[in-house]
């Protein structure tokens, strides 16, 4: 039975650049809902029909590398291409045949186009030590070692998985006047069902009970953040906090001059000591502005005079 479709905070957006230019690419990890959402926007009143090809027919997809203007004479505009290869429709899959799928898709397809990986084996147990480390700070000397492979290929692979939409770094903040902070990103796997598949925790309640769930938890927080910045066409000005006395803020949102901190609990019930590492902001050379809590609670309160407990489903 096909899902019904949920509005996308894209939307907007997407009409918006649409009205200014005349070519849009959507990028993203595959099966994410990229074409559901133009065949969508396609189908409304008043907007332009368009034809649908997808260059997973091989003959297509040569037509358009070897015969470009050959191919647009045959498809003219307005036209969506679709350049995925798709799961089957909607439908609720088995869990381990879906990222068994995609992980091997995206090994066959979207790695050998962007790099010539000779090694998928020593590749995936790469993804397997990155999706291990999220809400981690990045070492990649650790991972090379890990998965056995000289630390050039590790930095050139994990460029790969940030090429590809399934990691992304998050940069300590920094000042000139603070000379004590750890300048090394944190790395976030962004699809967290697919980490979760590659660290082999079978179901969300042993995954709930297990050693990644807080490191789980504060990445799909993350994610979802992310996502409300770009799906409006913004850069999510992030960055977190860690110096060398081991003081630690998991995310602080700098805008308009101003320094917001949060934390990311996976608990219903934060203690004071969850924000206790706040007070450290007043030292950087920019204004603190209210911050919050995001965690398992019921409903939004108020933490204190300056910080809010915020529910993760609020978040996005």
């Amino acid at each position: 039975m096909t899902q019904p479709y949920l509005p996308r905070t894209l939307e907007s957006f997407v009409r918006k650049a649409n009205a200014q230019f005349p070519v849009l690419m959507l990028s993203g990890p595959r099966q994410m809902g990229k074409t559901t959402l133009f065949k969508t926007l396609s189908e409304q009143p008043g907007a332009p029909e368009r034809r649908y090809v997808t260059l997973d027919n091989p003959l297509l997809l040569s037509l358009a590398r070897e015969e470009p203007a050959l191919f647009l004479q045959r498809f003219p505009p307005p036209l969506m291409i679709d350049e995925i290869q798709y799961a089957p429709g909607e439908a609720r899959a088995d869990r381990d045949l879906f990222y068994s799928s995609y992980l091997q898709t995206y090994l066959q397809r979207d790695v050998r186009d962007l790099a010539q990986v000779g090694d998928l084996m020593a590749f995936t147990r790469f993804l397997r030590s990155a999706a291990a480390r999220t809400a981690q700070l990045l070492n990649l000397a650790d991972m090379a070692r890990d998965v056995g492979i000289a630390p050039n290929t590790a930095k050139h692979w994990f460029s790969i998985l940030v090429a590809s939409g399934l990691v992304w770094l998050l940069e300590p903040y920094h000042s000139n006047l603070s000379k004590r902070l750890v300048k090394t990103p944190k790395l976030y796997f962004l699809d967290t069902g697919l980490a979760a598949y590659l660290t082999q925790w079978s179901a969300p309640a042993t995954l709930e009970a297990g050693a990644m769930s807080g490191a789980i938890f504060e990445t799909w927080v993350l994610g979802e953040l992310l996502k409300s910045y770009w799906h409006n066409g913004l850069q999510a000005p992030f960055h977190y906090y860690r110096d060398k006395d081991q003081k630690e803020i998991d995310l602080l949102i700098v805008r308009d001059g101003r320094i917001h901190p949060i934390e990311i609990k996976k608990t219903a019930e934060p203690g004071r000591d969850s924000v206790r590492h706040f007070s450290v902001l007043k030292h950087l050379a920019m204004e603190t502005g209210p911050g919050a809590v995001i965690c398992l609670a019921a409903e939004p309160l108020p933490f204190s005079a300056e910080v809010d407990i915020v529910p993760a489903w609020h978040v996005g």
